[in-house]
């Protein structure tokens, strides 16, 4: 075989490896999947909200936490500006939201929130501060938590965490897990792990003193909940399209996988509402959310999705809105309250106040 051969199967080989790859992210993502709409519910749109990637409802006041800041990419090819946590009151839609964080710092850029409520009606909020969407260094990322009482926010605590914090649920007034979706800072080894889906993330557990991992080998960790007698925690998948439940030692904080719920879109927040039942946020094409974040006019689809354990100890997948990004595009978020659910998404300006 002359050179001129070996060249041309050596071309063909690694073309026929490109296309089959390409098809492989194309498949895996969901971009040649049939989506259908459908929405029975009204929603009412809530203007100027930039990047809600996260939300988090008291029900015993009806008051929601917003995470805000401008998370779509620039020209210059960066997010830009200091984010906010937003004060969203149910009872009174038509009041604006108002600012609880006018003060933080220039490098404020929140994303993931938790909220741990106390018997005097007032409660604990967690935020994770996440400067960029891709970490560039090793240096741990930190979670704030707030003392939340009298309509106002006092910091009284910073908990170094991972190298990428995605979303975090607490389990008491200074105790949370987190998760970590970047195994890598930046680099070929960031890439490789979305291309590939590569199951390096982790969950992390602060007891009140010390952070240490629990659980490991996960595809792209995001949204995170806890059941409401505090026995399981469930994380989101994002990369392998499914829910990972485990089971948690309450007094040590350990997680033991108990099971995998496989479901027809990569997840990304969950919350739990009063009667136990996950209201996860889920992106049915993966590829159109990346699109979106960088062009306004390219929208991602969303689906909204409800789990409930049924009697056989099974959990069942009921449809809540499937949107083809005409209500909302690329939604990250779902928070109930009742028959009533605010939709948040990371790169719109404006957040959905539902009712089914």
């Amino acid at each position: 075989m002359n050179l001129i051969q070996r060249l041309f199967f050596t071309f063909m080989a690694l073309l026929f490896v490109g296309v089959g790859f390409a098809v492989y992210v194309l498949v895996s993502t969901g971009q040649f999947d049939t989506f259908e709409v459908g929405f029975t519910g009204h929603c009412v749109a809530i203007e100027g909200l930039a990047g809600a990637e996260d939300i988090i409802i008291d029900p015993q006041s009806s008051v929601a936490f917003i995470s805000s800041v401008q998370r779509r990419m620039t020209t210059e090819g960066d997010r830009q500006g200091r984010g906010a946590i937003y004060l969203y009151d149910l009872k009174n839609p038509a009041l604006e939201p108002v600012n609880l964080t006018p003060h933080a710092s220039a490098d404020f850029r929140p994303a993931g929130l938790s909220y741990y409520p106390d018997e005097n009606g007032s409660g604990f909020l967690f935020v994770i501060n996440r400067t960029h969407d891709v970490p560039f260094d090793e240096k741990p990322a930190k979670v704030i938590i707030y003392r939340w009482e009298q309509g106002a926010l006092d910091q009284i605590k910073t908990v170094e965490v991972g190298i990428s914090p995605s979303n975090i649920v607490a389990t008491g007034p200074a105790q949370f897990y987190v998760t970590n979706d970047f195994a890598f800072a930046g680099g070929i080894g960031a890439d490789l792990q979305k291309i590939l889906a590569l199951p390096v993330s982790e969950v992390g557990y602060f007891d009140g003193q010390d952070y240490r991992a629990v659980a490991s080998g996960l595809a792209f960790a995001n949204g995170i909940a806890r059941s409401r007698d505090g026995n399981l925690v469930f994380v989101a998948e994002t990369l392998s399209r499914q829910i990972s439940v485990f089971e948690r030692n309450s007094e040590n904080g350990e997680l033991t996988l108990q099971g995998e719920i496989p479901l027809q879109a990569a997840p990304d927040n969950i919350n739990v509402d009063e009667e136990g039942q996950l209201w996860i946020a889920g992106h049915p094409q993966l590829l159109s959310l990346y699109g979106h974040r960088g062009d306004a006019g390219k929208l991602s689809p969303s689906y909204l999705m409800t789990l409930e354990r049924g009697a056989a100890q099974q959990y069942v997948i009921k449809d809540l809105m499937r949107d083809a990004g005409d209500l909302i595009s690329g939604a990250s978020v779902v928070a109930p309250i009742g028959d009533r659910f605010l939709v948040g998404a990371p790169f719109e300006n404006k957040i959905l106040d539902c009712s089914r």
